[in-house]
């Protein structure tokens, strides 16, 4: 690994945290045994914090999460830089079509992961446009990462379907994307939570 730099894009997992509202609450809790062995309970929702999402979340009879192969979870990435206050559209990805077209994977940086557990992240948050999100998808993207916790806080289901309907894995909720440089390798790779549509991951590039 001499001369690569990691970085981690996954938020922490805790007791309490805040959640997209109506998931499952975060619970963590730990019991020390009598034999001095520590043992750990985990409670939480499949889509908790940072979390890839399958075409399965929406579409019945495709693979669920531990069905795909770990190649789609370690790719190339092309990062580009979005809008924080208004929705990614297609101009803004127009100018950096080439590089989209040259990686299977796209990091969407926004910015929008420093309102992370702070009031409004859930619902205020910037999206990819219908429009944008089919010019993706008729570029060949396989996966799309981003730093909101979903892909669009008004037409969720619209965007998210036109995605799934294209065969793209969504990697929501990801951790600052400052420092990357234009192009990554991304591993965001999911537990192999038989026949669940979604699960958090550890992500983090290297380049």
């Amino acid at each position: 690994m001499t001369g690569m730099k990691l970085q981690d894009l996954t938020h922490p997992l805790f007791s309490g945290m805040a959640v997209y509202p109506g998931d499952p609450k975060v619970t963590l809790t730990s019991h020390l045994g009598e034999d001095g062995y520590l043992t750990s309970t985990i409670s939480l929702g499949a889509h908790s914090g940072t979390h890839i999402d399958m075409p399965f979340h929406r579409i019945p009879e495709t693979p669920s999460v531990e069905q795909a192969p770990l190649g789609r979870f370690v790719l190339p990435c092309t990062v580009v830089d979005a809008p924080l206050h208004r929705d990614l559209e297609v101009p803004d990805l127009e100018p950096v079509q080439a590089r989209i077209e040259s990686c299977p994977g796209l990091l969407v940086r926004t910015g929008w992961s420093a309102r992370h557990q702070t009031p409004g992240f859930y619902a205020e948050h910037p999206g990819i446009s219908p429009g944008a999100a089919q010019w993706l998808v008729e570029r060949g993207v396989t996966l799309v990462g981003m730093e909101t916790p979903s892909v669009h806080a008004l037409l969720h289901r619209q965007v998210h379907d036109i995605f799934f309907e294209g065969d793209v894995l969504l990697l929501e909720s990801l951790a600052s994307l400052s420092e990357l440089p234009s192009r990554v390798t991304l591993c965001a790779v999911p537990l192999p939570l038989q026949g669940l549509e979604a699960s958090p991951v550890r992500a983090f590039a290297i380049w």
